[in-house]
C-alpha cells in the first residue's frame, strides 16, 4: 500500500528541515557587515563581525549534507518499519 508514504514524507520533511537548520547554525559561517549593513555568509574584511557558526560548510554543502542525511534516515526508517519489501 502507498498510504505509509504520507506520514513518512511528513516525518522526512520535518527531520530534514531540523537537520538543515542545525548544520547551518553550527557549521556555516554567519556574520554581519557593518559597512553594508547586511548579513553575510563569508568572513572577509574588518567590517564583518562573526555572529554564529563555524566556517566549515557553505550553504550549498549544508543543503547537500542535510538532503543526504534525510535520505539515509528515510531509508533506515523504511527498513526498520518494514514499509516496503
Amino acid at each position: 500500500p502507498q498510504w505509509p508514504l504520507v506520514p513518512l514524507g511528513i516525518v522526512a520533511g520535518l527531520g530534514g528541515s531540523l537537520i538543515d537548520s542545525f548544520l547551518g547554525a553550527t557549521l556555516q559561517f554567519s556574520g554581519f557587515d557593518e559597512e553594508r549593513k547586511l548579513a553575510v555568509s563569508r568572513p572577509g574584511g574588518a567590517a564583518v563581525h562573526h555572529t554564529s557558526g563555524l566556517n566549515l560548510l557553505s550553504n550549498d554543502l549544508v543543503n547537500f549534507c542535510s538532503s543526504a542525511l534525510t535520505v539515509v534516515a528515510g531509508m533506515v526508517l523504511c527498513k526498520e518499519l518494514q514499509l516496503f519489501a
